[in-house]
């Protein structure tokens, strides 16, 4: 949404300075030729200096968009005072010479309207309309209330109640498509949470596990740097579901990945298995230190109370470890996920509550 909002805003922009071309040209055009026989040079400054305050303008939007790669780099305020003070003199100079050029303060207001959209176009109408009475009453010494006087003032308005009505619908549409691209990107990301997500325990599901782990594996081989995997199971689950029943299970599920999401680092990363198994990943992780950290969790299973119907059972869970070394050549990565696997049931033959790995650890 924020690139929909940035191409508008540059579009407006451009419009800006097309708009702003077309007003120089048509000054210059005036200025010029018009005013050069009645020798008022002063007029002919004005309006080099305002071709240079246009070129200037260009000069640094063109940078700031294309070298600078801001979309967003927009004139400010200023900018839009210096317009209405060169209009100011331009429109003054053609009055003294007898010529009426006050028609170029509706491009002023138009463009500066297109250019603030949103932002109440009338208040820019009110310079050039004070600017308009101040002459006629100060200068002319006549009175208002002539027809030509009222259209003159009436015209700046006008125009700006004409560039309220389409940019007050463009303001509604844009609302209800942010409304809209808000709601269609909440609904994708619900999405995906519940495509890469566990619904009962909120950790990684089992196809997530997988592609991560697969992309890891690669990393691991360009950049050689071992990833060790740790496999966890509940010790006796069937047991605590046939004895408590299947809510109490899924409760000790829900509590354990709490236990294991506080046990992690965040740069690794947890995932459920299926049933009562979960898995764990530890990039960058030789097996000393992946051991390290599954015998932390297994301590801290150890030791939790679970409250279940007004009684504190305590569960333990078995593991197996082993680290991926970009070194060694597997046949496939579910052969090593199998050889883990293969430690985990070790660790349940072989009493539970333990970590089994291979080798020796130094």
């Amino acid at each position: 949404m924020t690139a929909l909002a940035t191409n508008e805003s540059r579009l407006i922009e451009e419009m800006y300075i097309a708009l702003h071309l077309v007003l120089l040209l048509v000054v210059l055009n005036v200025a010029f030729p018009m005013f050069s026989m009645n020798g008022l040079s002063m007029m002919s400054i004005f309006a080099t200096l305002y071709m240079i305050h246009v070129v200037v303008r260009i000069g640094l939007y063109v940078q700031k968009t294309i070298f600078k790669g801001d979309a967003s780099a927009c004139p400010g305020w200023l900018a839009t005072v210096l317009d209405g003070v060169f209009l100011s003199f331009i429109t003054y100079l053609g009055w003294q010479a007898g010529h009426n050029l006050f028609s170029v303060f509706y491009i002023y207001v138009l463009i500066q309207g297109i250019r603030y959209q949103g932002r109440k176009p009338w208040i820019f109408a009110l310079y050039p309309a004070f600017y308009y009475i101040s002459y006629v009453l100060i200068e002319q010494k006549t009175t208002l209330f002539t027809l030509e006087h009222i259209i003159n003032v009436g015209m700046l308005f006008m125009i700006t109640w004409f560039i309220e009505i389409p940019f007050h619908q463009i303001q509604q549409l844009h609302r209800e498509k942010s409304y809209y691209y808000d709601s269609l990107q909440e609904k994708n990301e619900e999405l995906r949470r519940m495509a890469t997500t566990d619904y009962l325990t909120a950790l990684n599901n089992h196809q997530t596990f997988y592609t991560y782990f697969d992309e890891l594996k690669f990393h691991a081989i360009r950049n050689n740097y071992p990833v060790s995997l740790t496999l966890i199971d509940i010790d006796n689950f069937k047991k605590i579901n046939d004895t408590y029943g299947h809510l109490t299970g899924d409760k000790i599920l829900k509590e354990l990945a709490e236990l294991i999401r506080a046990s992690i680092r965040s740069t690794d990363f947890a995932a459920r298995y299926g049933g009562e198994e979960f898995a764990l990943i530890f990039p960058h992780t030789d097996v000393k230190n992946a051991i390290a950290i599954s015998e932390k969790i297994r301590k801290r299973v150890e030791n939790h109370p679970f409250e279940v119907e007004e009684e504190t059972i305590h569960v333990t869970v078995s593991m197996g470890t082993d680290t991926f070394k970009p070194d060694i050549t597997y046949a496939s990565l579910y052969d090593f996920i199998n050889s883990v696997d293969k430690l985990l049931y070790k660790a349940k033959h072989n009493g539970k509550n333990q970590v089994q790995h291979l080798g020796k650890v130094v």
